[in-house]
């Protein structure tokens, strides 16, 4: 059977004494050790009592990382509630995860394919010392998701949109590589098309130190010494190591960055034939080895550098010694000893993250060709029986005399699961040709913060690392990245010229000049022409914002005893302050935007109802939703004939809808309704035109909930909550194109009906309800209309001699699009659905009420493609149905081209700009 050989094409991490993987890398090839002394102030912070300290047995010593309190939660969707109430350990794993994938250069959204993920984590220390009491019963739902090991995978599955296998491992130090040699399994059978594997592990608190037990496993002395005669144990570490893999021949098809090859590795169990639970087995490490080594294809001669497990003890490296040898004994003859190390000794043993930082080691090792110094290692263990002819522990950094071809690494876990890697270097990759060419550079990130800082991480890495060829920068930022809120895109010459736009972005806040190129792309998307050789390459991606989420002690919980009458009040705020970490509560505070989800929700109402002995349903409370609207509806009397309890609020819902600012600005906001298929792109071309300094905002809706989405009212009623979020009160000011102008009117008569006024309702060439009812829309009026539907929105022709397509998948395979635009297939699917959707919704739509305030109407001068409305079953009435609807002033202002070229063509959008301007008196 021919092996499939796995490619690892991205890496990131987080260890002690290293932020990132070069400052790993830094370390052990310095020959420099991160485990640490720690101070007497530090002790005395972790709660360290000082007779405690200067006990014998004492050691005051630690390999911590960080800022584990520090997460970007806005940028992963979190409240501060949320963040704070989830281990350090799944947070850290999830940026990892994020910066891993964008390592690799590998955009999710853009795979044609599954990406799954193979997780390990330690236990969760944070949710025994700083979450509870130690009473199982305030394990409440939140927290247990924040901090079981059975979330972690899938809690970055969802959080990213990865949709192949979420698998938790857990084989204590193993776990990490377990899951490497799982994830490579899966990629093989087909479940997956690209897999994250790795493993975290934090232990808190990080500065409190350890007593050395006689016999344990911990060194006595803080310090970790592999291979040393006076071995004598590890040192806890506390970091996060994670790895991308693809198939071999699918990375090279996508320019992928190949960092080495994954050729074979094999896991299996001791079983019952050693000393005891924790004790290793030389015969079933052996064994695991030799078979990893089978799988490979190599000979143990080609292998020049072994990463052992390597964890410092008297008893566990001579018997991982005598394994590996008798394993690699095949009869081969390497050309030059191979060499061994463990990294272990620079950063101590990080547990479940272990595995994995062994194995961003030998791949360094592989693409550096240098060997790193063995640090602590004064004289080889006396039972440690190493043949010097073939076998060498480098006491300095070294550069072999012919180059490493493959290398190896172990893992070995408490409990006997031992799992082996074999990994060969890269394949050569294809020759370039100098490019002299102008190039785009796009950068994006969830705020003008974001794009900041992310901006400045590239342009020092620029700085640091002069040979990066321009062409691969170009390829790497458009088609390895997620397209975030915020963006920035420019053409330069060459490296040194984006140096030059960045430095000025960065220092003094200078925007390029605009480009066509940038502007398509800033616009839609639209991807120009890569050079040909261009390849995906490693840089830096999403600067993360580091502000702090903690619980600085056990949140004792603790329901109290019931509550009379009188107590009712301070019950409430009670509960809710304490369940929500939020102090001085607003009265009037919405629980959702306080930091409030439905799991904490189902927490509160239950508490409640237990303290206060009172029959509150759940959806009672969602209705309610701040402090003084439960207090209210607690304190009422239980006379059902008494008066019902008035609340006159606005109904609140977490937002499913968004607002993402278009222009910071200052002045009442002005938010755009997104047009049928969703995209918002014609509004980012519009406001370049469009004076004043109002801020803007557009609209969206997760595609992926439009199942929730029944109705125009229950879309306008989301789109409201998120308007809300901005603005809490009005006057209001609406604008939208199409199908997104229908959504405004819908929007402001249920503003309307909460008492909220709108001062500006604005349509760029809505058609009235009339147009659309009694129609209808499915499956076989899109494709009956695609032609006529890509060439009016897009610009893209359909292939006439074509037959007719049978489903939307096979009518986007008929599309003629240029170049390298053939990756953004699945963006047009999911417009398909979305427009679909919109169509089908808006033709069930009529008001149920007039609207009494002022309307504009910018309407197309030229006439829609009347082939292309009845295609659609669209009645061509014109706009004067409107007025039926309208009983304030209307203002009809037209505007060059038809429908869609209002929009489409740059100079149509010019003159858009000017009318609005001119309109609005602005």
């Amino acid at each position: 059977m021919n092996r499939i050989d796995i490619a690892l094409v991205g890496m990131a991490g987080r260890f002690p004494g290293a932020a990132d993987v070069a400052e790993l890398w830094s370390t052990v090839v310095g020959g420099r050790e991160t485990i640490r002394d720690l101070t007497e102030d530090e002790l005395r912070a972790a709660g360290v009592d000082p007779d405690e300290a200067a006990e014998p047995g004492f050691v005051p010593r630690v390999a911590d990382l960080a800022e584990p309190d520090r997460f970007d939660a806005g940028f992963f969707g979190m409240s501060a509630q949320e963040a704070r109430l989830t281990d350090p350990q799944h947070r850290v794993f999830l940026e990892c995860a994020w910066s891993a994938l964008e390592n690799a250069a590998l955009n999710p959204a853009d795979l044609d394919g599954n990406i799954g993920v193979w997780a390990s984590t330690s236990m969760s220390s944070y949710l025994m010392n700083h979450l509870l009491d130690g009473t199982e019963s305030e394990l409440a739902y939140p927290m247990l998701v924040g901090n079981d090991k059975d979330f972690l995978a899938s809690r970055v599955a969802y959080k990213l949109d990865l949709t192949g296998p979420t698998v938790g491992v857990q084989t204590a130090c193993s776990s990490s590589l377990v899951g490497v040699h799982l994830a490579a399994q899966a990629l093989r059978s087909g479940d997956c098309d690209a897999a994250l594997a790795g493993g975290v592990s934090i232990t808190l608190p990080q500065n409190a130190g350890y007593r050395h037990k006689t016999g344990g496993i911990l060194s006595p002395d803080g310090r970790c010494r592999p291979f040393d005669a006076d071995s004598a144990g590890t040192v806890k570490g506390n970091g996060c190591a994670v790895v991308v893999l693809m198939r071999l021949d699918d990375a090279i098809a996508g320019r992928y960055p190949i960092r080495a090859v994954l050729r074979g590795s094999a896991v299996g169990n001791d079983g019952a034939r050693r000393a005891g639970f924790p004790a290793p087995s030389p015969r079933g490490q052996s064994r695991i080895i030799a078979e990893a080594l089978d799988r490979s294809g190599l000979r143990a001669a080609d292998v020049g550098y072994i990463e052992a497990h390597g964890t410092g003890t008297a008893l566990g490296d001579p018997i991982e010694i005598r394994a590996l040898t008798r394993a690699y004994d095949d009869g081969s003859d390497p050309r030059e000893p191979t060499a061994l190390g463990s990294i272990k000794a620079n950063v101590g043993h990080l547990d479940a993250a272990a595995g994995v930082t062994g194995l961003i080691k030998t791949v360094l090792v592989l693409e550096h060709q240098t060997i790193p110094p063995q640090v602590n290692l004064t004289s080889l263990n006396p039972a440690i029986e190493l043949d010097e002819e073939r076998y060498r522990i480098p006491l300095q950094a070294t550069e072999p005399e012919t180059p490493i071809e493959a290398a190896a690494v172990s893992s070995f876990g408490l409990g006997g699961t031992n799992v082996h890697c074999v990994l060969a270097v890269a394949p050569p990759g294809r020759p370039v040709v100098p490019d002299h060419e102008p190039r785009l550079i796009v950068l994006s990130a969830r705020d003008r913060a974001g794009l900041e800082r992310t901006a400045g991480t590239l342009l020092e890495h620029l700085a640091r690392h002069t040979g990066v060829r321009f062409a691969d920068l170009s390829y790497t930022l458009l088609r390895g990245r997620a397209r975030l809120a915020h963006r920035l895109a420019f053409v330069a010459r060459d490296v040194a010229h984006t140096r030059q736009i960045l430095t000025a972005f960065v220092a003094a806040g200078e925007i390029p000049a605009a480009h066509p190129d940038a502007e398509r792309w800033l616009a839609d998307g639209t991807l120009p022409e890569a050079a040909p050789d261009a390849r995906r390459i490693p840089v830096p991606g999403y600067a993360f914002l580091r502000e702090r989420h903690w619980a600085e002690a056990q949140v004792k919980g603790g329901a109290g005893g019931p509550a009379v009458p009188g107590d009712v009040a301070a019950t409430v705020t009670e509960v809710m302050s304490r369940h929500l970490g939020v102090p001085g509560l607003d009265p009037e505070g919405d629980f959702y935007d306080l930091g409030g989800d439905s799991m904490t929700a189902v927490e509160i109402v239950a508490e409640l109802r237990e303290r206060l002995d009172r029959d509150m349903s759940l959806q009672d409370f969602e209705n309610l939703r701040s402090p003084a609207s439960v207090i209210r509806f607690l304190t009422a009397p239980a006379d059902p004939s008494a008066e019902p309890i008035e609340v006159t609020a606005m109904p609140r819902r977490r937002p499913l809808a968004v607002a993402e600012r278009l222009r910071v600005g200052s002045g009442t906001p002005i938010f755009f309704f997104p047009p049928a298929g969703g995209t918002n792109f014609c509004y980012y071309q519009l406001a370049r035109h469009l004076d004043g300094t109002d801020p803007l905002y557009t609209l969206s809706f997760p595609m992926e909930r439009l199942e929730e989405v029944a109705s125009i009212r229950v879309l306008a009623e989301h789109f409201i909550d998120a308007i809300r979020a901005v603005q809490p009160e009005g006057p209001y000011r609406l604008a939208g194109y199409s199908f997104g102008g229908n959504v405004a009117v819908e929007v402001a008569l249920r503003l309307r009906a909460f008492g909220q006024k709108t001062e500006d309702l604005i349509m760029f060439d809505a058609h009235p309800p009339e147009a659309y009812v009694g129609g209808r829309i499915d499956e076989s009026d899109v494709l009956a209309a695609f032609p006529l539907l890509m060439q009016q929105i897009f610009g893209i022709t359909v292939d006439p001699a074509a037959d007719p397509p049978a489903s939307v998948d096979e009518a986007l395979s008929l599309l003629r699009l240029p170049g390298a635009a053939s990756q953004v297939l699945g963006d047009y699917r999911r417009f398909m659905r979305v427009w679909q959707h919109n169509h089908s919704v808006l033709k069930r739509w009529y008001p149920d009420e007039t609207y009494d305030g002022p309307v504009t109407i910018f309407e197309a001068s030229d006439a829609e493609d009347a082939e292309l409305l009845d295609r659609l079953r669209i009645k061509r009435v014109g706009k004067g149905p409107w007025r039926t609807h309208l009983t304030g002033t209307l203002r009809i202002e037209p505007v060059p081209g038809d429908h869609y070229t209002m929009f489409a063509d740059p100079s149509n959008v010019k003159a858009l700009g000017e009318a609005w301007n001119r309109v609005l008196e602005v």
